[in-house]
């Protein structure tokens, strides 16, 4: 499998990690959006938003990072990573929508003041989007750490949900995120980041 993706991208680290977790050979390809790599016709021919990652699987071409992770768990059978049983399920999906929906955009607008607009010279920060920003990071961190109280992982048991939430994080020192305020959030994450398969899953 090939995996279209900006080199050591630590955003999609945790689609290495899965696939050293399930053990699927990842050959990465580099793409460099800043140079135009993702509008030329054949890569908006594999993935038309012209972004990354994009998963290629023989003649099998896949975009979005969480619809990456549950295909490669799917592939490999690992229903304890992906459960087939249509509550345990459910409740997989539930964090990877609410992933998406709620703290990934949360932490975007930290990140594109705190880290992108720097690092780009994109201009001055904008206090008022960057607040914005925090306060729904404090809010739906506030969720996690409540969930995580009785929770080693997100559904109980290490699935693709645990993957997708903890590569969110990626950033955080560079945005200045402390997880000091949520203890349980903190833990979970060194559980994460502590796995083998993480560890190795660099660049």
């Amino acid at each position: 499998m090939k995996l279209y993706d900006v080199a050591a991208n630590t955003s999609t680290r945790r689609i290495r990690a899965l696939a050293n977790e399930v053990d699927v050979r990842l050959e990465p390809v580099a793409i460099d959006l800043r140079n135009g790599d993702g509008q030329k016709p054949e890569y908006l021919a594999i993935n038309p938003n012209g972004k990354i990652p994009t998963l290629v699987d023989g003649d099998f071409k896949l975009f979005e990072t969480n619809a990456i992770l549950a295909y490669l768990a799917a592939k490999t059978g690992r229903t304890d990573l992906l459960p087939v049983e249509p509550q345990a399920r459910a409740h997989v999906d539930q964090w990877l929508h609410w992933q998406n929906a709620h703290l990934s955009p949360a932490i975007g607008k930290v990140a594109f003041e705190r880290y992108y607009k720097p690092k780009f010279a994109m201009g001055p920060q904008d206090p008022v989007r960057l607040e914005e920003g925090l306060k729904e990071v404090d809010r739906f961190c506030t969720v996690l750490d409540g969930w995580l109280a009785t929770r080693d992982y997100v559904c109980g048991k290490l699935t693709v949900a645990d993957f997708s939430l903890a590569g969110t994080f990626a950033l955080r020192a560079a945005l200045e995120v402390d997880l000091g305020k949520w203890p349980n959030v903190g833990k979970w994450l060194a559980r994460m980041e502590a796995r083998p398969s993480w560890v190795h899953a660099e660049g």
